[in-house]
């Protein structure tokens, strides 16, 4: 991204820098993943602010765009119905039915002897529409499992996604009917805005933000992608050292996931995709699951069905 930088401290003793720093152009902050700020700087800025205080820095990165990392999802629409333990499996629900068992073929249904219940799941994406029939209390009232936990966007509304990914993820994780662990509770962290994008910078300070705030046990799902970031692998690593449990996408640009983060992230859980016959997810036009020795295991990532946005109803 042009003139946007992750500027690193080297140690405390950096305070001036820090002090400069938040005088002039910088926003988001860190404290615990990583310490130091997010800068908007044209070259000549950057090269007067490294010529006065560089060296108080232990790395300068440039920021970079990450995307939602898509699933070849089934479009289906209409309303979600119900798919409880060892009920029949559905079109669209055919993952549920593959994660249960460990070979083909599928059984027709989905075994599971735990809700999760004592579990959040920070879903750090385009945020979740809390109101989701889908997020309802699994004990059957209308009390919902989903809010929004943070946000790095100065737009948009609490409990809302304007894009579509974060509920879909969500309700993939803990919904009524699509979900693996139906009782999770299910908090936003909103970093990705209306066209599935934002910066490096965003989700490093998103993991800093759940570093000292997620309530344990937690799980952090980064379902996104974009190039090579040492800063966004070594924001994933201080967040697993602190106690939280990193899934990434592996992403599916057809490439090695190696030369991608978070899916080189090593420190996290990198997950592929596969399609109903077990094999690598490959949909075409480029469009495939990443793969290589940086992921540790493939799961269902075609033609899945979850919560829509349109409606409190909606599937996609």
């Amino acid at each position: 991204m042009p003139n946007r930088w992750i500027l690193q401290w080297r140690n405390a003793s950096s305070e001036a820098a820090a002090a400069a720093c938040a005088a002039s152009d910088c926003g988001l902050r860190f404290s615990r993943v990583l310490s130091g700020a997010a800068a908007r700087l044209p070259r000549a800025g950057l090269a007067s602010f490294l010529a006065v205080h560089g060296a108080a820095l232990a790395a300068l990165h440039a920021d970079s765009i990450v995307s939602v990392a898509d699933t070849h999802v089934q479009s289906v629409g209409g309303d979600a119905d119900q798919l409880a333990a060892g009920a029949e499996s559905r079109a669209g629900r055919w993952g549920l039915d593959r994660v249960d068992q460990s070979a083909l073929p599928l059984d027709g249904l989905y075994h599971y002897a735990d809700d999760a219940a004592t579990v959040t799941v920070y879903v750090v994406d385009t945020g979740i529409l809390a109101s989701h029939e889908e997020f309802r209390s699994s004990s059957g009232n209308s009390t919902s499992r989903a809010a929004e936990a943070y946000t790095t966007l100065s737009s948009g509304t609490p409990g809302s996604d304007c894009q579509g990914h974060g509920t879909h993820v969500a309700g993939v994780v803990g919904g009524l009917s699509y979900g693996v662990a139906k009782g999770v509770a299910l908090r936003a962290v909103r970093m990705l805005d209306c066209q599935g994008q934002g910066l490096v910078s965003d989700a490093v300070a998103a993991l800093d933000w759940l570093a000292d705030n997620a309530a344990r046990p937690a799980v952090v799902t980064l379902s996104l992608s974009g190039v090579e970031s040492v800063a966004l692998d070594q924001a994933v690593a201080a967040a697993v050292a602190a106690g939280l449990h990193v899934v990434a996408a592996a992403g599916n640009g057809d490439v090695d996931a190696c030369s991608v983060s978070p899916g080189r992230a090593t420190a996290a859980l990198i997950v592929g995709a596969s399609d109903e016959r077990d094999r690598r997810l490959y949909a075409g036009d480029g469009v495939a699951s990443n793969y290589g020795a940086c992921v540790d295991l493939f799961a269902p990532g075609s033609n899945i069905q979850s919560a829509g946005i349109t409606s409190d109803t909606a599937s996609a």
